[in-house]
């Protein structure tokens, strides 16, 4: 019997502390993209690829701290997609409508 996925709930994340804002872009940003762009050409269009992302991300893209930018900028890259931003508490996924 065949099996399918339908869902990656995407949780990779480092720390920011210690590293280059290029650094963790690299690992924070592109990793995600690449990793959703990997399953997207395999499993499109049954995969909803859910990012889970943090508290006090910045989607202005504009604050002072770079991981808030960081993850904001990822957020908003998967609109209409799943992003869940959670932290010690139970809450819904947080699902952006399209724009």
């Amino acid at each position: 019997m065949e099996q399918y996925v339908d869902a990656c709930f995407f949780c990779l994340g480092v720390s920011s502390i210690g590293m280059s804002e290029s650094e963790y872009h690299h690992l924070t940003y592109d990793l995600t993209l690449a990793a959703a762009t990997a399953l997207a050409s395999v499993t499109a269009p049954r995969l909803t690829f859910c990012y889970v992302s943090g508290e006090g991300t910045d989607s202005t893209e504009h604050g002072r701290t770079a991981w808030a930018r960081t993850k904001g900028m990822l957020s908003d890259r998967f609109i209409p997609s799943c992003v869940c931003c959670c932290r010690g508490k139970r809450r819904q996924p947080q699902v952006s409508a399209a724009r």
